[in-house]
This record gives C-alpha cells, sequence and structure tokens, in this order.
C-alpha cells in the first residue's frame, strides 16, 4: 500500500521547499561571487583610467588583453545581477508552494493530479476509510493557515526588495567614489605630462580630457588651473551640488615646479566619503 495522499502532498512540498532552500543557498553565494567580481572590475578599470594605465593598455599586448577582459567582465555584471533575481525568485516560488502543500495537501495533492503529475492508484474503499479516520482528526483551519503562510511569503519578499535596494544603493556609492578618484587622477595625470613638456598649467583644450568627463554620478569641468566635480545626485547621506576639486599652481623662480591642492567638501558627511582625496594622483 502507498503513501496516503496527504502524506504525499507534505512529503511533496517538503521536497519542493528543500529545492527552495539549495537556490536560496546558491543564490546568496552567488551574490557574494558577484559583488567581488563587481570590486575586482571596479578596481582594474580604475587603474587603467589614470595616465600611466591608458599608456600601459596602448603600449603593452598584456595589458590591452586585460583591459578588454575587464570590460567584457563589465558588461556581464547586469546579466549576472538578472539571473541572482531569477534565483531568488524561483526560491521564493518554492517556499510559496511548499508552504501550500503543507498548509492545504488535499488540495495541493488534486492540483498534482490535475496537472497529471500524479495519479490515483488506491481503491475506493480505501480512500473512504482514510477520509472517514481524518473527519475524527482535529484539522487547524486553513484559513489560519494560509495567512500565515501569506504574512511568511510577504515578508520574504519585503526583506529581499530591501536588501536588494540596500546593496544597489551601496554599490552606487562605491561606484561613484571610485570614479570620482580615478577622474580627479586622471587630470592630474594629465597635468603633469602636460606641464612636462611645456612648463605650464594646461586648461581643458590643453589637456585633452573632455571625452572622459561625462557621468551619471557628478557633473565634471576643467578650467585654466583647475578640476571640478560637483554631484549630480546625493551620495549617501551627503546631497547633491556637492563639490571636490583639484587646484594647479606653479612655484618656484629658476626652477619652476607643479603642484596641485586637493579640497574636499566642508560638510563631514561629504568629507567622510573620500578620506584619502587628499592622496589622489600621489602614486
Amino acid at each position: 500500500m502507498g503513501l496516503r495522499p496527504e502524506r504525499t502532498a507534505r512529503t511533496i512540498a517538503g521536497l519542493v521547499a528543500f529545492i527552495g532552500m539549495v537556490f536560496f543557498l546558491f543564490q546568496r553565494i552567488a551574490s557574494a561571487i558577484v559583488d567581488f567580481a563587481g570590486g575586482t572590475v571596479q578596481l582594474g578599470l580604475t587603474r587603467y583610467s589614470n595616465f600611466t594605465g591608458r599608456i600601459a593598455a596602448r603600449n603593452f599586448a598584456e595589458d590591452k588583453q586585460l583591459l578588454e577582459t575587464l570590460h567584457n567582465a563589465e558588461g556581464l555584471l547586469p546579466v549576472a545581477d538578472v539571473a541572482l533575481v531569477v534565483l531568488l525568485v524561483f526560491a521564493i516560488l518554492c517556499f510559496v508552494i511548499a508552504l501550500l502543500g503543507l498548509s492545504m495537501p488535499k488540495q495541493f495533492i488534486h492540483v498534482l493530479v490535475a496537472m497529471r503529475l500524479l495519479k490515483w492508484e488506491t481503491s475506493l474503499e480505501e480512500d473512504l476509510s482514510v477520509e472517514t479516520q481524518e473527519e475524527k482528526t482535529p484539522k487547524v483551519p486553513i484559513k489560519w493557515v494560509a495567512i500565515v503562510a501569506l504574512i511568511v511569503v510577504v515578508l520574504i519578499v519585503v526583506l529581499s526588495m530591501i536588501s536588494c535596494q540596500e546593496k544597489v544603493k551601496e554599490e552606487n556609492l562605491a561606484e561613484a567614489v571610485m570614479e570620482l578618484h580615478a577622474k580627479s587622477a586622471l587630470y592630474i595625470d594629465s597635468q603633469k605630462a602636460y606641464f612636462k613638456k611645456t612648463q605650464n598649467i594646461g586648461g581643458e583644450n590643453s589637456l585633452a580630457i573632455t571625452d572622459s568627463l561625462d557621468s551619471k554620478y557628478f557633473n565634471y569641468k576643467v578650467t585654466a588651473s583647475r578640476f571640478v566635480a560637483e554631484s549630480k545626485v546625493p551620495l549617501g547621506e551627503c546631497p547633491a551640488g556637492t563639490r571636490w576639486s583639484v587646484g594647479s599652481n606653479k612655484k618656484g623662480f629658476f626652477t619652476v615646479e607643479l603642484y596641485f591642492v586637493r579640497s574636499t567638501p566642508k560638510d563631514t558627511l561629504c568629507s567622510k566619503l573620500t578620506p584619502d582625496y587628499k592622496n589622489v594622483g600621489r602614486k
């Protein structure tokens, strides 16, 4: 004699819940790997965005190949993020199916039979005897079980959405800070190279870095002797319209030297985002 219908339903629901847990665990591991890969890619692109990195990418085959690999990996990151969302949705769907199967086994088994995933094999007498025994057994109201299951599912979905939103904010903030450092270092390296050739400070046209100043986080501007980055959007607790700048100056009479003045916002909520900005371009 096989398993009773209700026991079969609960067994299948337990198996579905186990599959959901496996997918959820895999999603969390993959999320950590994607985060690490994203940080590594951004670090590599930042390295090749400054003056020495661009020179290396132009003149060395290994660096050129590595930069191309980084760009390819950067293009795959959004696909990986979508795959993570799909895994999370599938895991939540498995949990929902399992909760429904555990809370409403009769209806669940009928749905499986209607979908031709299972078929009846017990005799009519066995079914009637089972139903008689079930009628004598006290039951928990299905309505309350379904409500609890729904609350659990809603909590999982809400917490997952909050977690994803916080993750996106943190990633955007880290990307914005890395970009700010990279653009500032690009200006400093370009200014050093121009000064080495002409002994003068270069402006926007002389440095020829206008094409690299487009960004979704900052408005960048190069004047006769200054580089200014003004935030377009709020960065954490730092409001939009906040400015970071690098000023270029000359000193000396017989031997003229170039030096830079790096300025961070006076607001501590903004300056703490870039504690190492004073060292940008020193290496």
